[in-house]
């Protein structure tokens, strides 16, 4: 297979040369609002992304200027993915048992007054649920959508945890390998563009869309 080239080009008679020619046409999209745009031509004209959602489409759109990078990529869908993630406060149960540690912390006579104060902070902390927990509620939106083969739920869980340990310095075995990754572009790439579009109060297709129905 030869690319496009100006000038003369010499092939071999053997095995016989078969001359074919791909052509197609793309958008360049430079930034989120034109991609806001084009995505509301595309899929739904009543499309109003915010703030999240805007930065998620431009990180989505950075995401392809990395894309010879197989973790570079994978990371910046997944920044997509975050960046529209709300975190909310726990449930109602989840802090009053929260408070009621804090209580019986503070009534401790016999702690050191900077590790009391530490623990009690951190138990503060605790009154907003984790990222992760943030994430699976977002996923959960795009129910019963299935990504890479795995539920919206678990696909999150699975990349968010490829993630992880991307970014935390892991090294040799403990890092995921770049086949893996590079499997993971593909369907990460609708569970951005679903997620987008989810947040705008889009009606979208999807591949497994007409997979379920058949």
């Amino acid at each position: 297979m030869y690319d496009d080239q100006n000038g003369l080009v010499v092939v071999s008679e053997d095995p016989t040369p078969m001359w074919g020619r791909i052509e197609g046409k793309a958008e360049a999209i430079r930034n989120a609002a034109a991609t806001a745009d084009a995505v509301r031509r595309a899929y739904d004209e009543r499309l109003c992304p915010d703030e999240r959602t805007m930065l998620a489409i431009d990180l989505n759109s950075d995401a392809e200027n990395v894309a010879g990078d197989a973790d570079a990529r994978f990371l910046m869908l997944m920044f997509a993915v975050e960046a529209m993630i709300e975190v909310g406060q726990r449930s109602d149960t989840q802090i009053a048992v929260l408070d009621e540690l804090r209580k019986h912390l503070v009534g401790m006579t016999d702690v050191d007054p900077g590790d009391q104060r530490e623990v009690v902070d951190a138990l503060a902390r605790l009154r907003d649920e984790s990222i992760g927990a943030a994430g699976r509620r977002l996923a959960a939106s795009l129910a019963p959508r299935l990504y890479g083969d795995r539920p919206a739920v678990d696909f999150f869980r699975y990349t968010y945890g490829i993630r992880s340990k991307l970014v935390h310095g892991n090294v040799g075995e403990r890092r995921p390998a770049v086949e893996v990754v590079r499997e993971l572009h593909g369907p990460m790439v609708w569970f951005v563009r679903d997620l987008i579009l989810a947040r705008g109060g889009a009606n979208w297709p999807h591949p497994h869309d007409a997979v379920a129905a058949a």
